[in-house]
């Protein structure tokens, strides 16, 4: 054999089995890499699905513990919780004379408030209502004294009044006596600021929720009536300044746009009242179809609250509700307190206390940005409230059968037995003399 070609030959050969131990080392190592990954794979899936096991294990937990941490049905349970781990009722900043102290765990507020030389204290449940029904107690203590307060009727409210001014701390407690969270701070002024309580929306009532038979219990007081005279029933055009009407609940449903035909210019409508015997305050029912109506047909508008206030306090509760039930921008007229007889808590006022009322009745809206007066007749005006105290407000007179005021006022009411067409009976007609949104 030629040596070239033996040597070529040979050479061939050893690419060829040099090229097949490549090649089987590299099927050999793809495949314990392939064996390798697949065991991997195989690891993680099983880490993986004892991963999942721990994740439902736990979603279980937690589903567990969700269901016993929502809100028991019992609200007193939930301050009991509370108490019991240790949860602080923290202070915050509140609106006008309001601090809040809040319950930061459950979402339980204590609302504290001061007005003057008195602090209120308002349990509210998580959903911001009060928490009535369970009669819960506080301890307080102040600059010198330390006293007990107890919500008798459980409405949630606990008040405290004629206490001197300062720094005080509140401790609310169960109807046990067991402490509920940590005492919480509130300064008790000295003097009224005339500012809006925001928290008073918690305290107006609905109709449906009250005695209103004991509490709405205007009374007709003979003393508006000039004997010897004859009362105006229509609408009389020939009386200097606009025509107008004042309506309530009593009226019933009204066609607005009927009464605005017949020649009304304006209409005072009653927003709601202090109830009489339990001193609730309470939106009249027919406040809102009213007003609304009454300025959809182009009428002007005004309001008046009736008024059973008993102090300064009470009376900037009442200005505050009308400030969180209408906006001053709804107004072309001012808002009335309406001072008269009613069988009432208020009716025994010293002339004193009733002025004192009116005055910060009307200077708690016109802080606000509102027009303000008070409603009277004119033995009330010349008897039973001090003119010469009162404020720069506006004069609504009530006197019947006669052919003039009798007094200075900007509006009179002249009768209550006109007849309007959209209204059905009866209805108080008035007339407009000089009433003005900016005295003050």
């Amino acid at each position: 054999m030629d040596y070239k070609i033996f040597r070529n030959t040979v050479i061939a050969i050893s690419a060829l089995v040099l090229c097949g131990g490549v090649f089987l080392m590299l099927y050999l190592a793809g495949f314990i890499g392939n064996k390798d990954e697949a065991a991997g794979e195989q690891s993680v899936e099983q880490s993986g699905s004892q991963a999942v096991g721990k994740e439902t294990e736990l979603s279980d937990e937690n589903t567990e513990y969700q269901e016993t941490a929502e809100p028991d049905d019992d609200p007193l349970k939930e301050f009991e919780k509370s108490s019991e781990s240790g949860s602080e009722l923290q202070s915050g900043p509140g609106s006008g004379d309001e601090e809040v102290s809040e319950n930061s765990s459950n979402g339980f507020n204590l609302l504290l408030s001061s007005v003057d030389h008195d602090i209120k204290m308002m349990i509210l449940d998580a959903t911001g209502e009060l928490v009535r029904g369970m009669g819960f107690m506080a301890e307080v203590v102040g600059p010198d004294e330390t006293f007990s307060c107890e919500d008798f009727d459980k409405d949630g409210v606990l008040y405290t009044a004629d206490i001197v001014s300062g720094y005080y701390t509140v401790q609310l407690k169960d109807p046990s006596g067991k402490n509920i969270g940590i005492p919480m701070g509130v300064n008790v002024r000295g003097e009224i600021s005339y500012t809006p309580l925001e928290s008073i929306t918690l305290e107006i009532y609905s109709e449906d929720e009250i005695d209103v038979e004991a509490e709405d219990t205007g009374i007709f007081d003979e003393a508006v009536i000039e004997e010897g005279s004859t009362e105006s029933v229509t609408v009389d055009k020939t009386k200097p300044g606009s025509i107008g009407v004042d309506v309530s609940k009593y009226n019933k449903d009204i066609d607005w746009k009927a009464v605005k035909a017949s020649g009304i210019d304006y209409a005072i409508i009653r927003i709601g009242y202090r109830g009489s015997s339990s001193g609730v305050l309470v939106v009249d029912p027919y406040f809102k179809k009213n007003i609304e109506g009454a300025r959809a047909a182009g009428l002007k508008t005004g309001v008046y609250f009736f008024t059973q206030a008993i102090n300064a306090v009470e009376a900037v509760e009442e200005a505050s509700a009308v400030i969180q039930m209408v906006q001053a921008s709804e107004l072309e007229l001012p808002v009335f307190i309406d001072v008269e007889t009613s069988g009432g808590r208020a009716d025994s006022l010293d002339i004193a206390t009733r002025t004192e009322v009116i005055n910060a009745f009307c200077r708690t809206l016109t802080n606000s940005g509102y027009g303000a007066g008070v409603y009277a007749n004119k033995r009330w005006f010349e008897s039973r409230i001090d003119m010469s105290a009162l404020g720069n407000w506006n004069i609504w007179l009530a006197r019947y059968k006669a052919d003039e005021p009798g007094m200075a006022c900007d509006a009179w009411q002249y009768t209550s037995k006109g007849s309007v067409d959209g209204i059905v009976g009866n209805v108080d007609l008035d007339v407009n003399y000089s009433l003005d949104l900016n005295k003050k």
